[in-house]
């Protein structure tokens, strides 16, 4: 039997959502939380990602439309969405669940060495170059990082992608941005369209703190990171880790100027 579990959407613990069992909570964040699950029409484990929609009908409706065409994506390094739905006023999405470690715990323990970081990279670049020119439709991840990045027994896996654009349906107002300001291309910070090399910006940014233990652009504010991003070529790696090489890190991340 599910033991209760505690939730934000209202005054009832959740014990189900649609025909998914909740069996315990895997973390929680500024758009809901994330469950792990059990799906028995299938027999499978799954986590379960809530969304926060506030009861707006359209935007659920939205909300789904988008996930589903995420849902398109087939890449064994991108975590899979199995389902989509509404239950009990709780938009969720059912995904693969991944057994492993996020590239943001392992990196709490310091510094990868090179020849750990470049499979993780080639792994993450190739789930990028599949969804970038998916033949249903280009979809942009807009969040890359070290949290949305699991290391698996079985490898890398690309989590949340597409879905940085989904949670940012619900966002009003000129000041909101999406994404992670530390990992954010230029493009996001000026008028510029995005596409794909958004997110290959973010992935340098991620390669350079997994290599180095630092970010390339810093700042207590988030107009001193927007300024650095867009002015700034962050230190050369190698300047940090002299182990790693000259050629390591050359324009891994270099800011507009």
């Amino acid at each position: 039997m599910t033991d209760d579990i505690t939730t934000d959407f209202g005054p009832a613990p959740l014990k189900k959502l649609g025909r998914y069992e909740i069996t315990g909570e895997l973390g929680r964040g500024g758009m809901g939380v994330v469950y792990s699950g059990f799906d028995p029409a299938i027999g499978r484990s799954v986590a379960i990602k809530t969304v926060l929609a506030h009861g707006d009908a359209m935007l659920l409706k939205r909300l789904q439309r988008e996930a589903r065409a995420v849902g398109c994506l087939n890449h064994p390094n991108i975590v899979t969405i199995h389902d989509v739905g509404e239950d009990q006023g709780v938009f969720y999405i059912a995904m693969e669940f991944v057994e492993g470690e996020t590239l943001e715990r392992s990196l709490s323990k310091g510094p990868l060495p090179l020849d750990v970081i470049v499979p993780i990279a080639e792994q993450v670049g190739a789930a990028l170059d599949y969804a970038h020119t998916h033949k249903g439709g280009s979809v942009v991840h807009r969040d890359i990082k070290p949290p949305n990045i699991m290391i698996s027994p079985h490898g890398i896996k690309v989590m949340d992608f597409g879905l940085a654009k989904l949670y940012s349906s619900s966002a009003t107002g000129p000041t909101n941005v999406i994404g992670t300001p530390y990992y954010m291309s230029p493009e996001v910070w000026g008028s510029a369209p995005l596409d794909g090399r958004a997110d290959i910006f973010s992935l340098g940014v991620t390669i350079y703190e997994a290599l180095t233990g630092r970010m390339p652009f810093t700042g207590d504010r988030l107009p001193t990171v927007m300024r650095k991003i867009l002015e700034e070529a962050p230190l050369a790696p190698s300047e940090i880790v002299p182990l790693a090489g000259e050629g390591v890190g050359c324009g891994l991340v270099e800011g507009a100027g």
